[in-house]
């Protein structure tokens, strides 16, 4: 089959999405590839986002529309599209997201030529207040091409010089997923999406990273990936031990090697949030004796503070 009769199922999952909805979806719809459906998932807005969604389907017959009986968050979101996705790839928009015209003709046409399963593009980081555009993978960075698991492990690290992977929206082939029955995990509230791709490379999808950027991500301050509950992150946590045990025997040894950095630098977020919540909540006391014992966790502690400082002055 040629690149130009591939179908791509495009998944917007929404929730109170009304004033970026239409601009996300028209980016899709505009694209010079045109095979494609667009499954907007309406995760229960309190706002107009499913009349939109509606309405968009009435004027194209490429959109359709799921209406969740209850909200359960992205994941969930993107499972209920996956059951009804048709294409042969799938992709993921997000709702206050817009993609650029030739994105998907051109994916098409590097998964002809690497044949991989995956296909990364860059993006544009679009930057919270000002709007600025920022390309988010410096170019001269040694990532691009086929890229390994453990690079895309190793990424979600903040120690690294490169960027965390898990925020690219790949497109993948369908195939891939349905054949390894692989969903997405809706007890996660982060790091959901880079959860599906690091299943798929151990189960052998192969992939590609280019360094052109097509989307432009925004990025905001209340957003689940800007603000980062331990909760979410004791999840993810637990996921990537999960993880370990789950492909053991699969995985290379440098993968397991990322894989135990990154759970060891979760633990030490943990560690770190706890002592923060406690000298920010009423155990003062248990959080100065914490630090006390461990005063390697002086700084990020106090910059972990000072980033919640800045949060709350600007939500005033």
């Amino acid at each position: 089959m040629s690149p130009s009769q591939e179908k791509i199922s495009v998944i917007v999952a929404a929730y109170n999405a009304e004033k970026t909805l239409l601009a996300s979806v028209q980016s899709v719809l505009n694209q010079t590839h045109t095979a494609l459906e667009v499954i907007i998932v309406d995760d229960q807005s309190k706002d107009s986002t499913l009349t939109l969604a509606q309405e968009l389907a009435k004027m194209d017959a490429r959109v359709k529309v799921i209406a969740a009986e209850k909200n359960g968050g992205p994941a969930r979101a993107r499972n209920a599209a996956l059951d009804v996705a048709t294409g042969d790839w799938v992709a993921i928009v997000d709702s206050d997201d817009v993609i650029l015209p030739e994105r998907f003709q051109v994916m098409l046409d590097v998964a002809q030529q690497t044949n991989a399963d995956i296909i990364f593009d860059n993006l544009f980081y679009v930057t919270p207040h000002n709007g600025a555009e920022h390309l988010y993978i410096p170019k001269e960075l040694p990532v691009f091409g086929a890229l390994s698991l453990s690079t895309f492990i190793k990424s979600h690290r903040k120690s690294v010089d490169i960027p965390n992977l898990g925020f690219l929206k790949p497109m993948i082939r369908r195939s891939q997923i349905e054949q390894n029955h692989l969903r997405y995990d809706p007890a996660l509230k982060i790091g959901e999406d880079a959860m599906l791709i690091m299943d798929l490379m151990a189960m052998g999808a192969t992939a590609t990273l280019m360094a052109d950027a097509y989307y432009r991500y925004h990025r905001h301050d209340g957003s689940i990936s800007a603000v980062q509950g331990m909760d979410s992150v004791a999840a993810i946590t637990n996921g990537y031990q999960v993880y370990l045990t789950t492909y053991h025997g699969q995985i290379n040894d440098e993968v397991v090697e990322s894989m135990t950095s990154l759970i060891r630098d979760n633990q030490h977020r943990l560690a770190v949030g706890k002592i923060v919540d406690d000298l920010c909540g009423v155990r003062v006391l248990v959080g100065l004796k914490s630090l006390a014992c461990t005063p390697r966790y002086v700084f990020p502690v106090v910059k972990s503070i000072a980033g919640r400082l800045k949060r709350a002055l600007r939500s005033r």
